[in-house]
């Protein structure tokens, strides 16, 4: 979930000397020919030759891969000729980022990445600031920032093609790490609109203020300004000159430029489009599809910022009692809804606020005979315990009390390899249902089977460190690890404190519920709308099988999580901003 912090003007001048060196000693070369000022540039109030060309959107479908079952990722085909990238699927986000062959080169991303080469492609074209430089924009993620320049280029995504105006967002710098390969994201967010995550940055920062403060202030080096008012260079080599932000004259070309549909959806006349996702090999691979046949039914989304359903608790197992949090009974006066929930296909886990989260667990605790026996046999032991002692010292100044419900959820999980291979396996637990809704009565329950919500992840196996204490002998005093590693399980869920005032704490759906739905997504509805059709993904673009078709059981499938390598991706949303 991509928040923007858009720079008009100054250039990446952060990485000067680099720049520098590259001109120098590599004239001749692609770099150099990059760095020249050769390539188009358009102003920002300026309409490019080449209009928006859209071919065989409908119904185009493209092949997901799975990356360490944390991600998923769809190649995207950039430029003329086409350099292709495999970037990120994200609703969470708006817009297209590719790497640029330029941040690789300087040393600021992985060399193992594919990358944008942009003195390639003949139909690209950086967006002028209005000094004769390109465009530049910081976007800000919940961990770091990436440093981008604003571009247009035909872009293609399986069969769907057109021009990215102004939305093709060039990395060149960055400060954060992926936690794994990153060659870009593709943007499948809500639809820009003046109320739009990307209209509200540009109008909050409107006012005169140069783009080196503002790269400095995200962590970027100084920039090396050259041009009217700037003082001169010394030394460090300018792609441009400094914001426009400060000039109001141009300022308002440069917003009504950006506040026009930057995203490929808009851009390439996509209605509808539908995501899943499936197992952990290639044999099982998700699915992307423009324009698939329109759901039979759906909710309206009630986000200003992103997909934003209403959300209305959880229910675990059969029972159809629902769990103690999000409950329209409990809701302020002052909220529209309990709680809000995005679906991301951007974030590997189900996240949400700490206190309701540990409700869940203890509904799934409850409903699941193994959790529920173990803390009943420690609840009882725990009141023995307390008994013997006060019969014993008339006091029990240890405080004896079994395990929160939620701890013992979690040790139980940690614990699976004791008992995936008895009876039932994983599918022991109970499915947890989603109840989610909006404002016309409409609503949904969305079903998530243990699967979908339990993964496997690796860690450092430690033990109890023992050391000798005089008289006492060896006592334990904290744990080392012994330098292997095991998988353990875990629920798919994790802490995020996002508050709303119209829509109460926000949920994010993340990977889980695109394991066990295919999610659609309608844009050519006002407001646009959400679905959820359940079912296995199925789908296959080479042999062009149905979007959701049976498929034979595999032969232990069901007793194993899915495995996660690596740290989870985690969504990027300012939790200052609305739903």
């Amino acid at each position: 979930l991509i928040q923007f912090l858009v720079l008009l003007g100054a250039s990446y001048a952060a990485h000067g000397t680099v720049q520098a060196e590259l001109e120098t000693s590599a004239a001749g070369s692609a770099d150099a020919a990059r760095h020249a000022p050769v390539l188009p540039v358009e102003a920002a109030g300026q309409t490019p030759q080449e209009e928006v060309v859209v071919a065989g959107s409908r119904g185009s479908c493209s092949t997901l891969k799975s990356v360490g079952g944390t991600m998923y990722t769809v190649e995207v085909e950039v430029g003329t000729p086409e350099q292709a990238m495999d970037v990120v699927v994200d609703t969470g986000s708006n817009l297209l980022v590719v790497e640029s062959c330029a941040c690789r080169d300087q040393g600021f991303c992985d060399p193992a990445n594919k990358c944008f080469r942009e003195g390639h492609s003949s139909t690209l074209s950086l967006m002028d600031q209005g000094q004769g430089g390109p465009t530049t924009a910081i976007l800000s993620f919940g961990s770091g920032s990436i440093l981008t320049e604003v571009a247009s280029d035909r872009v293609r995504v399986g069969a769907a093609v057109a021009r990215l105006r102004r939305g093709l967002m060039l990395m060149v710098d960055r400060q954060l790490d992926f936690g794994g390969p990153f060659e870009g994201i593709l943007g499948l967010g809500l639809p820009s609109s003046r109320d739009g995550p990307l209209a509200l940055r540009i109008a909050s920062h409107l006012g005169p203020f140069g783009g080196a403060e503002e790269a400095s202030e995200q962590g970027f080096p100084a920039v090396q300004m050259s041009g009217a008012g700037s003082g001169g260079s010394s030394g460090g080599h300018s792609r441009g000159a400094p914001s426009i932000w400060g000039a109001q004259n141009s300022s308002a070309a440069a917003k009504r430029a950006l506040e026009a549909d930057l995203g490929f959806l808009g851009q390439a006349g996509v209605r509808r489009f539908s995501i899943c996702f499936g197992g952990d090999d290639e044999a099982d691979p998700g699915v992307l599809r423009f324009d698939p046949p329109a759901a039979p039914a759906a909710l309206k989304s009630i986000g200003s910022m992103h997909w934003g359903l209403d959300f209305r608790g959880a229910s675990v197992g059969a029972s159809r009692a629902r769990l103690d949090f999000c409950s329209a009974a409990s809701m302020p006066h002052s909220q529209q809804t309990p709680c809000g929930a995005i679906p991301d296909s951007g974030t590997t886990f189900i996240m949400g606020p700490e206190d309701q989260l540990a409700a869940l667990t203890e509904g799934i605790c409850d409903g699941w005979p193994r959790c529920s026996s173990n803390y009943t046999a420690m609840a009882a032991a725990a009141r023995a315990g307390e008994r013997a002692i006060l019969e014993r010292y008339g006091a029990n100044p240890w405080d004896l009390r079994p395990l929160r419900k939620a701890l013992v959820f979690e040790t139980l999980m940690r614990d699976c390899e004791s008992w995936l291979d008895e009876g039932a396996g994983l599918e022991e637990l109970p499915p947890v249902q989603l109840h989610l809704a909006d404002d016309t009565g409409a609503a949904v329950v969305v079903t998530l089977e243990p699967r979908a919500y339990a993964v496997s992840v690796e860690e450092r196996e430690k033990r109890i460190a023992y050391r000798s204490a005089p008289g006492e002998g060896k006592v334990p005093f904290g744990y080392e690890y012994t330098g292997r590693t095991l998988w353990v399980c875990r629920a798919a869920f994790g802490v995020l404190d996002y508050p709303t005032v119209r829509n109460g704490p926000a949920w994010i759906l993340g990977m889980p519920i695109f394991r066990s739905h295919v999610v659609g997504f309608d844009v050519s509805k006002e407001p646009p709308t959400v679905s959820f059709t359940p079912g296995p993904c199925g789908g296959d673009c080479a042999r062009g099988t149905a979007l959701i078709t049976p498929r034979a059981p595999v032969a232990g499938r069901a007793r194993r999580p899915h495995r996660i390598h690596g740290p989870p991706r985690v969504p990027r949303v300012d939790i200052g901003q609305p739903l």
